[in-house]
């Protein structure tokens, strides 16, 4: 019986074995004599904890409990009386209120805010304008703004947002292109240092920045074009309008006192409240948001807990760390895990067995680009020991029994066998997608850290068949001999950038 009959009964064999859940080591013949042998591990135990789906959301809109302390007034009433006016994308209906219904519904959302919000102190200069300010003013601020700046581009804030329509690839955070005219800088802090306590259903990952990198960000935010309107579109003017006039955006500190002054008033007019609930009770509001006074009205179906993204851990030590940390930095928003989540990702199922743990403990404190630009991992600024926990519970709990464990020295590799690997990466065209070397593609994931990153088992396992490995991977299944298969495998053992 020749090799290739001797090596495709042995697969035969083992789908067989594995689907019964046995460990049994295969061994493989390559073209050059080398014996190979593939381990097939046990399946893994189940999750200590129930996961929750970020994307099956009861509410799909934000709270609106503390609202008056978030967003400026004026921004408000434009946006309830036509939300695509601001985001062409917005979910929220036209609901078509009058000018008195709108005031009304601000009124009883100005009435159900705590009295009492978190204020940050704030230097005067946070506050002036550029001509306002002296040269040592200037420089001062200038070297936080370019701080916020790098921090902002660090954690790839653009994946999940758009600015002014652009970027956004994820699809689940609001639009900055103006934010400005929307938010206050002291809710940005409270909401950038942990989101989950504003809105406990959010998507959004929070990062452990510090005081000082809060405070940075803020002010890049706050201070940056990309993310103020035009002046005429906020005045709502025509060109030529706008060019007759002398129009400027009002000040951040004219926005936050109106706001503030306007909210207090609304909210002691106790008819105009209760005209405001009744509104809100009419046009169904409370299915969306979560609105202090209509606990009873929801008709849709409500989660367990009281949190909706919260995992319900039966788990101690360290699977209860990375419980805390997966709710956290809400991995689950863009990953998957055995059937929950997000597609935007790579599927985290299979990760123990496709991922080296020196690699995996390295990537989370500082993600390297591995994927084109609107693909790569945010940095979240985690710690050794968050990690090392991530990655323990990886390696336990996220492997899968199809993928061999295989023990190749690569020191042991002869240049015959990894060049017959780079002529069937080659012949192929594998290149075409992949970085590989000087070879630059950019629709798959680059190769260039390929032995430093994978498994040797999983490179084996991709390649045979990239849709098992991968459901709804575009790479072609080239129906590789055992032979074949291996030499490929031993070329890209060799990458390490």
């Amino acid at each position: 019986m020749n090799i290739k009959l001797m090596n495709r009964l042995k697969y035969l064999i083992i789908s067989v074995i594995t689907a019964s859940f046995f460990i049994i080591p295969i061994n493989l013949v390559s073209s050059f004599g080398e014996v190979v042998d593939l381990v097939y591990p046990e399946p893994p135990p189940p999750l200590p904890f129930k996961l929750k789906d970020p994307h099956n959301r009861p509410k799909n809109g934000p709270t609106l409990n503390n609202v008056t302390h978030k967003v400026h007034i004026d921004w408000m009433r434009k946006w309830i009386d036509n939300p695509k006016g601001h985001d062409p994308e917005a979910r929220m209906p036209i609901l078509r209120l009058e000018e008195k219904e709108i005031e009304a519904v601000i009124a009883y959302l100005a009435s159900i805010a705590d009295e009492e919000f978190p204020q940050v102190e704030w230097e005067p200069l946070s506050f002036k304008s550029g001509d306002e300010m002296t040269d040592e003013e200037w420089d001062e601020m200038d070297a936080l703004y370019a701080e916020g700046k790098l921090i902002f581009s660090s954690s790839r804030c653009i994946i999940c947002h758009r600015v002014d329509g652009e970027f956004g690839v994820v699809g689940v955070g609001p639009d900055l292109g103006a934010i400005t005219i929307k938010i206050n800088r002291n809710w940005l802090y409270q909401w950038l240092e942990r989101p989950q306590g504003y809105f406990s259903g959010t998507q959004m990952s929070r990062f452990k920045l510090t005081d000082e990198q809060l405070r940075q960000v803020v002010e890049f935010v706050m201070r940056d074009d990309q993310f103020k309107p035009e002046v005429a579109d906020y005045y709502g003017l025509t060109e030529e309008e706008y060019l007759e006039g002398d129009y400027t955006l009002p000040a951040e500190l004219e926005l936050l006192k109106k706001s503030q002054d306007e909210y207090a008033t609304l909210r002691k007019n106790k008819e105009l409240v209760e005209e405001g609930k009744r509104v809100i009770e009419v046009t169904r509001c409370f299915l969306c948001h979560k609105i202090e006074g209509f606990e009873e009205k929801n008709l849709l179906p409500q989660p367990e807990t009281e949190d909706p993204m919260e995992t319900e851990t039966i788990a101690t030590g360290e699977n209860a760390e990375f419980a805390k940390l997966i709710d956290d930095i809400r991995c689950l928003t863009c990953h998957r895990m055995r059937g929950i989540g997000g597609h935007f990702a790579p599927d985290l199922t299979r990760a123990g067995s496709k991922l080296k743990v020196e690699w995996e403990i390295d990537f989370l404190q500082s993600p390297n680009p591995i994927r084109p630009l609107l693909k790569q991992m945010p940095r979240f600024k985690l710690l050794e020991e968050d990690a090392i926990a991530a990655t323990n519970f990886i390696e336990k709990f996220l492997v899968s029994h199809e993928v061999p464990i295989m023990n190749i020295d690569e020191d042991e590799l002869t240049d015959e066998q990894i060049e017959k690997g780079s002529a069937i990466f080659f012949e192929k065209g594998c290149q075409a997608c992949h970085t590989a070397g000087e070879e630059a593609g950019a629709i798959g994931p680059g190769l260039n850290q390929a032995g430093t990153r994978l498994e040797t088992g999983f490179i084996f396992f991709h390649i045979q068949d990239p849709q098992r490995a991968n459901p709804g991977a575009v790479e072609p299944k080239y129906d590789l001999s055992e032979e074949e298969l291996l030499d490929l495998t031993h070329f890209l053992m060799t990458f390490h950038e």
